[in-house]
């Protein structure tokens, strides 16, 4: 969860001191093993917007406390993992946050369900999550944007929403659209964890209404890459719901 802060200049050209205007925009960056980097210079950060270079004025951490939505699929999918695999999960991601981060939980099978809000202590968020009733479709777009505006609310913190759910996703193109836009307004980093078991490895999972065919794997890969977060695409083992055995 460590971030930078890069400070540059608008405009390319000098310009009189009155004139001048910069824009603070977060920057990750990671080694080849995934440890974040946190000493940069600016020699070393090159910005552009729109093509044009722009000057970067100074690099520095960013020390606002992150505000966290972790999104879990619940829905029929996901099965009997989601009490023995993700709901453990959780709370070791739970534990590996910085002391200073905020947690809310939201579970997306069958319904939108904001399942822990802030502040509840882990025990108790554990015990909640155990309960919820696994069963019904993936409800993930609903759930990412209830859970982005919810963040927005969180100001002067870095806000992300984490989406762990099975890529067996039905929803328009407009419900697509309109998550990205949320995403958008609500200035939040998504970081997805696409869940696919060996029996649906290759090629992706089309989804859609009447007359629409996409990828899920390239949408959320998209979403991750377009608003500067991070996708993963785990595989597991094939259950007898998917006709294997």
């Amino acid at each position: 969860m460590l971030g930078l802060l890069a400070t540059f200049l608008l405009s390319s050209a000098p310009a009189p001191a009155a004139e001048t205007h910069a824009r603070e925009v977060p920057v990750a960056v990671y080694t080849k093993e995934e440890g974040p980097v946190a000493h940069l210079t600016v020699e070393e950060i090159e910005v552009k917007e729109s093509g044009k270079k722009r000057k970067v004025l100074s690099v520095e951490p960013d020390s606002r406390p992150p505000a966290v939505a972790l999104i879990l699929d619940s829905s029929e999918w996901m099965d009997a993992e989601y009490r023995s695999t993700l709901v453990p999960a959780a709370m070791e991601f739970w534990k590996r946050l910085p002391p200073e981060a905020k947690l809310t939980i939201w579970t997306c099978g069958g319904k939108v369900s904001h399942a822990v809000e802030f502040g509840v202590e882990p025990e108790e968020a554990e015990a909640v999550l155990q309960k919820v009733a696994v069963g019904g479709p993936i409800f993930a777009m609903d759930t990412i944007q209830d859970a982005s505006r919810h963040l927005r609310r969180q100001r002067g913190a870095r806000r992300v929403v984490v989406i762990v759910t099975d890529k067996r996703i039905q929803a328009k193109k407009t419900m697509f659209d309109e998550t990205f836009r949320t995403i958008a307004r609500a200035r939040v980093t998504p970081m997805v964890v696409l869940v696919s078991n060996s029996a649906t490895r290759g090629g992706g999972m089309r989804i859609g209404g009447e007359g629409e065919s996409w990828d899920i794997e390239t949408v959320f890969e998209q979403m991750a890459n377009g608003y500067g977060g991070s996708y993963c695409l785990l595989y597991t083992s094939p259950s007898p719901r998917d006709g294997t055995k």
